[in-house]
Formats: structure tokens, C-alpha cells, sequence
């Protein structure tokens, strides 16, 4: 935990002055167990009333380490609205200023997670953005493909980074059938533009794999098989588009067998067969 473990004090009195009743009894504040100190300041936080403590909140947070500066009227109030934030992710935010490990609570999802880089940001509460990108780096190995929709759709650079290292160590030949499952369409996109260290017969069934998944988006097919280098895909890649039903029009099928393919294509056509038949991973 680093300093947050130095924060918790025991005191063996707390404050009567400090009512704890007027707090919603239904939703616990389990970063008050952290500090026997009495608390000494409200946040309110989408009506929701959290006691706290100001000098942690001034020891984990840039933030409020200003806010409650002598140069800002906050520094004298007893009780702080908080607008920019929503009370669940915010309750996260706190508890891990507290030295709660909420990253690894099994009750949090990976979207929640995402959630917190925002807020740890606004707050200016560095040890907890570093915590959560080092969780998430350890997510990317499992589900690299879901980090990339959110990196992508939010502009994480590091992130998108990591989770596209994690992708391309999966496009080997025995992974390369899930390499697009469950991205968004930008996240396609980003992949086709920036390209994968693998075969393009690969690439392709994978591809036809995610458009068969994702028939809501066939505007976009054009353009993505427009990125695929045709000349080294082989006539059975190709049936692909076709079989068992056509994911494009006759025309641009046409169009596709009339370009000139590598006479001798790496790999097995059985093999893309199964690749663009295959479940999602």
C-alpha cells in the first residue's frame, strides 16, 4: 500500500460533535474502519453525504490537497459539493485513498475500472491512476480485446499500446481466429490500418468471422475489406464472402477474384475455413 498504510491512526475516542446516524445506513463507508479519527469534513456527492477526513484526502490528492489551501473558500467548510464525479466511482475513488484495494475487489467489472481513470485524473490522485493502469496491463493479457474498445473510445495512448501488443502476441497462427472477437468497429479498423503480424489469409477469415458476428455493421464492409491486401489471399479465402451466405453483393465478389492473388499462399485453406466458421473465444 506504500504511504496510504501510514494514514490509519487508532484513537481510542471519536468525536460525539460528528453525528455518523445522518449517513445513509444502507450503504456503508468501509474507508471509515481505515482512521479512528473522527471525520472532519462532508462530501456531497450526488446528494449523497460521505464523511471524511482532510488530510488524507490532502496526503492522497493533489486535488484537495489545493482545495484545502488557506487560498480557497473550501479550506473552511465543513461540507464540499462534488459535481464532477458520480457517487459509486467516486466511493471507489475514496476507499482506495483510504488504502482499500478496490482494483482487485471481485465485485468490480472491467468497464468500472475504465471508470476510475477519469476521476483518479480530476483528482489528481497519481498512486491510484498509476494502480489502475498496472491493473489494467494485467487485464490486457486476458482480455486484450476489450481494453482496446475502451482505449480506443476514450484515447488512452499507453493503453492502446498495451492492449495491441497483447493482440499481436495472440495473431499467431493458433490464436489468430480470435483476433478480432468482441472489438467495436474502430477497434477493427485500427487493427486492418495498423496490421498484424500474420498472414493475410489469416487476417481475412478473421475478419469474415467478425463480419458474420456483427451483420448491424455491413455498411462498413467495404471499407474494411478494402484494407485487406487481396493479392495474397487464395480463391478459397475468397468463397468465404459467399458461403453459406453472401456478405457482399455479386458485383464487388467479382470485382475481388478478378485481382491477382500470390499463386502459392502460405498456409492450409481448411484452416481458414475454421477460422471464419469459428465460435467466438
Amino acid at each position: 500500500m506504500g504511504n496510504r498504510v501510514s494514514i490509519k491512526k487508532h484513537f481510542n475516542k471519536i468525536d460525539d460533535t460528528f453525528d455518523l446516524t445522518k449517513f445513509a445506513i444502507d450503504l456503508p463507508f468501509k474507508h471509515l474502519d481505515c482512521c479512528q479519527d473522527p471525520p472532519d469534513v462532508t462530501l456531497i456527492v450526488e446528494k449523497m453525504e460521505i464523511p471524511a477526513h482532510r488530510a488524507i484526502l490532502s496526503e492522497q490528492s493533489e486535488y484537495f490537497r489545493a482545495m484545502f489551501s488557506h487560498s480557497f473558500i473550501e479550506s473552511k467548510s465543513d461540507r464540499i459539493e462534488l459535481k464532477e464525479v458520480n457517487f459509486k466511482t467516486f466511493k471507489r475513488v475514496l476507499e482506495y485513498m483510504y488504502g482499500i484495494n478496490v482494483l482487485w475487489d471481485k465485485k468490480i467489472t472491467h468497464p468500472e475500472i475504465f471508470e476510475l481513470i477519469e476521476p483518479a485524473h480530476y483528482f489528481m490522485a497519481d498512486e491510484l491512476t498509476k494502480a489502475i493502469f498496472e491493473r489494467l496491463k494485467i487485464i490486457a493479457i486476458h482480455s486484450p480485446n476489450l481494453l482496446l474498445n475502451y482505449a480506443l473510445a476514450n484515447s488512452v495512448d499507453e493503453l492502446i499500446t498495451v492492449a495491441v501488443e497483447c493482440i499481436e502476441r495472440k495473431s499467431y497462427l493458433s490464436f489468430v481466429h480470435c483476433v478480432f472477437d468482441h472489438l467495436d468497429p474502430a477497434a477493427v479498423d485500427y487493427l486492418l490500418k495498423r496490421g498484424l503480424n500474420t498472414h493475410e489469409s489469416y487476417i481475412f477469415a478473421a475478419l469474415v468471422k467478425w463480419m458474420r458476428a456483427y451483420p448491424e455493421h455491413k455498411r462498413l464492409f467495404p471499407g474494411f475489406l478494402a484494407q485487406i491486401d487481396f493479392y495474397l489471399v487464395d480463391k478459397e479465402c475468397l468463397d468465404m464472402l459467399v458461403k453459406p451466405r453472401p456478405l457482399i453483393d455479386h458485383h464487388s465478389y467479382k470485382s475481388l477474384l478478378k485481382q491477382p492473388r500470390n499463386p502459392r499462399p502460405y498456409g492450409n485453406p481448411d484452416l481458414y475455413q475454421h477460422v471464419a466458421s469459428s465460435s467466438f473465444c
